[in-house]
């Protein structure tokens, strides 16, 4: 059977559906597949060495993560089955009218809503109404990340009509990468990180494409705990960024706040175990899920998160970690005082979250359901 992935998005670039399409591509290669990965073109940013194909698409437009790739629908002919990785507007029309064409087999993931603000807001809405509804019925399955996020999102009447067509289908961690360890000694220095500081990490991209990770909210909440020894490490890049910095100085948390830029995928697990909380306060169903809280989790840290659909099934509530509700500087600066106050408790949350990443989250399994899926059609 010839696989064709399709999505917007691709490794290195920092994305959580990239790098679902990633471990799929990687594990089903593993078994034997005959995998394509088919992603728009990024300037400078080309993965090499892997067991799979990739094939970069020159995009005719381009806006942030999307991409006009219509020679998308002719590149597709040759493939027995498609999997589409959703939300990618601009290459998943080209799929669909693959579909329509070839009658060939469609299976689609379903990363998240897109909400967006401005005038994306309303092209999101109309997307939502004309477009959506075509995509989901002409896939012969659709994996849900949880039933709690596709229940109360975009989905939900959608499973009302045909339950049997949507399939929870986890999102997984890579358990060689991430892993409990130590605070590295260098990452201690170069972030002044003694042994009484208690630190936070955030990971995310610094980009309008993730307006909706709400590190403003925990800038502003780390400037009203007012605690010099806890700080935080903010581990990503983008246009953003300098905006963010100017809010950590308005706040006056400057020295208690360092921004690392983009780092490499190597060196991420060292800055999960150099902290001592995941962060994590996004603030609506854009976030759909949380890879990184999975990671963090890996590393054996705690998060603390937003109460949002998707997220609460990533971080349990007083089990794997703490949950707040969402855009609350107030709440959120109070639980950080809370886990300051008593460490004991964020070593437990941090060993009961690694526990359950190894249980229920390796990407062997997940992606062997994945092919009895493929199979079953």
């Amino acid at each position: 059977m010839k696989i064709a992935i399709v999505t917007s998005t691709f490794p290195p670039y920092k994305g959580g559906m990239g790098n679902v399409a990633y471990f799929h591509a990687k594990e089903l290669a593993r078994a034997g597949a005959d995998v394509t990965v088919f992603c728009p073109k990024r300037r400078g940013e080309v993965l090499e060495g892997e067991d799979f194909k990739i094939e970069y698409l020159l995009p005719l437009i381009k806006y942030g993560n999307a991409a006009w790739v219509p020679q998308l629908y002719s590149e597709l002919k040759d493939y027995d089955l498609v999997h589409l990785h959703y939300p990618f507007f601009g290459g998943a029309e080209a799929v669909y009218f693959w579909k329509k064409r070839w009658k060939k087999k469609l299976v689609m993931t379903y990363h998240m809503d897109s909400v967006g603000e401005g005038w994306l807001k309303w092209f999101f809405k109309f997307y939502r109404i004309i477009f959506l509804p075509r995509i989901l019925k002409a896939s012969k399955k659709v994996l849900i990340s949880t039933q709690d996020y596709a229940r109360n999102g975009d989905l939900g009447k959608f499973i009302e009509q045909d339950p049997e067509k949507f399939v929870v289908s986890n999102l997984g961690v890579d358990l060689d990468r991430f892993s409990p360890g130590s605070k590295p000694e260098e990452l201690k220095i170069k972030y002044n990180i003694s042994e009484d500081d208690f630190t936070l990490i955030f990971v995310g991209g610094l980009d309008k494409a993730h307006y909706f990770k709400g590190l403003d909210y925990l800038l502003k909440a780390i400037g009203m705990v007012g605690n010099s020894n806890i700080k935080l490490i903010v581990v990503g890049g983008g246009d953003l960024k300098q905006g963010y910095i100017e809010k950590a100085q308005k706040f006056g948390i400057e020295k208690r706040v360092h921004f690392t830029g983009v780092i490499s995928n190597e060196d991420l697990s060292k800055y999960y175990r150099l902290g001592d909380v995941f962060a994590f306060p996004s603030i609506d169903k854009s976030e759909a899920y949380g890879l990184v809280a999975l990671e963090a989790a890996a590393c054996a840290k705690p998060a603390i998160a937003s109460n949002l659909p998707g997220v609460r099934f990533v971080v349990k509530d007083n089990e794997t970690g703490i949950l707040i509700q969402p855009k609350n500087a107030d709440e959120l600066a109070a639980k950080i005082k809370m886990l300051y106050n008593n460490q004991e408790r964020v070593k437990e949350l941090g060993e009961r979250a690694q526990e359950r990443v190894e249980l229920e989250f390796k990407w062997s399994v997940i992606v062997e359901k994945i092919q009895d899926i493929y199979k079953s059609l």
